[in-house]
């Protein structure tokens, strides 16, 4: 690898603009397939996965494709060893486009769902985990404070909202919750919402954003659009004690959804939650991960290549954490979120609504305030009152990547005046904002991308790193752990919310999603929360040529260490606590780059 400069000190600055000329031919914006959203245009020749991620993946489809086939209600099922020979061989050897998707639907047509019709028990939908584990929510979904700590530790950890000081009631004429209603509830009895929300322990989800979705039919009958808000609160003894459901109302409009809570009746409380599962699973599987990581990395790419030469210290730095990214999202469009792939038979809305809603959301999306310690002080949920383990394991990773950033870029930039002297840099930001270029919103210290400083510069470059690997590694491993069972978070409901009349376990089972959808919910879920291709921090010995670089990574590696021990050391007390571990950002699990 050539030595990195910055190209007002490279000598080589004629050769330096050919290549990146060339560069700037294979890597092309299209704004056509998820329409205006900026993507890459085909799968660049760099692109194409390794040898190691087609294993691994091969391994996950073959693990999956032997559990449905001891679902299988035909008797005749494939050998393990000739069904994975089969399959890796099937995925290696990608050269062009053309035989991408040519390999990609041979594999998809080897898994047929053959178990189908509605579940009459909950046992149905354990029992299609013939030979993959039963994963251990499956047993405690439905518990209260299961159903809380979703919030904080799930799958979608980011859109709890602390609701501000109140007067004597809770002051929301869209959802009325009143004082009887709080203090009905276990452990509120002389609590009130007024002191709750000034002592930091009233919080809010609103899913308001899921209202105007028209609700899909394909494949398997009428699913309906939840739009719910639920309430949450933290007793006063908080002796051990952590966030609690209060209430929850099914829709946005009160006169139409009443008010909910546990003493609603255990059928019409347990829909009630469900229903906020399925507004939850379908915002994290559209914005919080599709939008919001996948989407939202992928213009960095084509952004670095065309502007950036190939011994810039900032290129340098930022390719491991794109490793298959552009890949993966080319595939996710062309089967995923294509109509009849597997979102459009998996969640609530049509495909079209659904691919809408995610362009849309991502136009809209600031990089600058999306930047974690911001998101965490306007969602107002810095308080440690509130047990918050993807807050608290974030910020250590933030903190972390931000220093091995700085010091990173410290060494080629002096001072500030470099940073605005970096033409290639420059021209990247500028294209990174550009409608003719990236379209990252609020992206720069300008409203053209301009980039003025050596500190805003680390804030940017430690967004992308970060969202590359540590956040989506939070949205996209719960997929396996928790949303694999369709019971604990379902994709889509297939019936109204609870209407007043009293409610049976009959009736909650008719919302949840056919078995067939269950089978493809596992199959899905454990193949993308199932591969681990490459580790934060784990760039190879060899990567960095400049020998200045070894001492700052060899900091940032111990520091991920420091951090996965005591990951390890609050998992300890939250397993002797009875709850189950989160686990999703030990750096030992957390991938460089978006390739799964």
């Amino acid at each position: 690898m050539t030595n990195p400069s910055l190209p007002q000190n490279d000598p080589k600055s004629i050769r330096r603009a050919k290549r990146l000329r060339k560069e700037r031919s294979q890597y092309q914006y299209n704004y056509e397939y998820l329409k205006p959203i900026a993507m890459v245009n085909g799968i660049p020749s760099g692109e194409f996965p390794e040898l190691d991620w087609v294993f691994k993946v091969g391994k996950e489809l073959v693990k999956i494709l032997i559990n449905n086939s001891l679902n299988d209600e035909i008797p005749a099922r494939q050998a393990f060893f000739s069904t994975s020979v089969h399959i890796i061989r099937t995925l290696s050897g990608m050269g062009s486009e053309e035989v991408v998707k040519e390999k990609f639907e041979q594999v998809v047509k080897l898994f047929n769902f053959t178990r189908t019709g509605k579940a009459s028990t909950l046992d149905d939908y354990n029992d299609l985990f013939a030979s993959i584990e039963l994963p251990g929510v499956a047993h405690t979904f439905k518990e209260d404070k299961v159903f809380a700590r979703m919030r904080v530790a799930g799958p979608n950890p980011m859109m709890i909202t602390k609701v501000p000081s109140v007067g004597g009631a809770f002051l929301d004429e869209r959802f009325p919750v009143t004082e009887d209603d709080f203090r009905g509830v276990t452990g509120f009895e002389n609590d009130s919402t007024a002191r709750a929300a000034a002592e930091n322990r009233l919080y809010i989800v609103d899913f308001k954003a899921l209202q105007g979705m028209a609700p899909g039919s394909f494949p398997k009958g009428q699913k309906y659009v939840y739009a719910p808000k639920a309430l949450f609160a933290i007793p006063l003894d908080t002796s051990g004690a952590a966030l609690l459901p209060i209430a929850i109302q099914c829709g946005q409009d009160p006169a139409k959804n009443s008010i909910l809570t546990q003493n609603s009746g255990p059928w019409e409380w347990l829909m009630a939650k469900t229903i906020v599962q399925i507004a939850d699973g379908n915002y994290h599987e559209l914005i919080s991960h599709l939008g919001a990581t996948h989407l939202f990395v992928e213009p960095f790419v084509p952004a670095t290549h065309r502007r950036l030469a190939e011994n810039h210290p900032l290129r340098i730095l930022l390719l491991p954490h794109f490793e298959g990214t552009v890949f993966i999202n080319w595939a996710a469009q062309e089967f995923l979120i294509a109509p009849k792939g597997a979102v459009d038979q998996l969640l609530t809305a049509t495909i079209e609504s659904d691919r809408k809603f995610a362009a849309d959301t991502l136009k809209t999306l600031s990089f600058n305030e999306r930047m974690l310690p911001r998101d965490l002080e306007k969602r107002g949920v810095l308080s440690s009152r509130l047990e918050y383990p993807y807050r608290d394991d974030a910020e250590d990773l933030w903190d972390a990547i931000k220093g091995w950033v700085r010091n990173y870029l410290s060494i080629y930039y002096g001072s500030n005046a470099d940073v605005q002297n970096d033409t290639e840099l420059q021209a990247w930001a500028l294209e990174i904002a550009s409608e003719n270029g990236g379209r990252v919103h609020d992206f720069g210290q300008e409203s053209d991308g301009r980039i003025y400083t050596l500190d805003y510069l680390v804030d940017a470059v430690t967004m992308i790193i970060f969202t590359a690997s540590a956040q989506h590694a939070a949205v996209n491993f719960p997929q396996r752990d928790i949303m694999a069972f369709t019971p604990a978070m379902p994709l889509a409901g297939y019936a109204p919310p609870p209407d007043g009349t009293v409610k049976t376990s009959e009736d909650w089972l008719k919302m949840l999603p056919p078995l067939e959808m269950a089978e493809l919910q596992l199959s899905i879920g454990n193949l993308l929360g199932g591969v681990l291709h490459t580790q934060l921090g784990q760039y190879g010995r060899r990567y960095f040529s400049d020998n200045r670089v070894a001492r700052f990574l060899a900091e940032f590696q111990a520091e991920l260490e420091d951090i996965e021990n005591e990951i390890k050391q609050r998992n300890n007390e939250t397993i002797s606590e009875g709850m189950e571990p989160y686990h999703y950002l030990r750096p030992s699990e957390i991938p460089q780059s978006i390739n799964i």
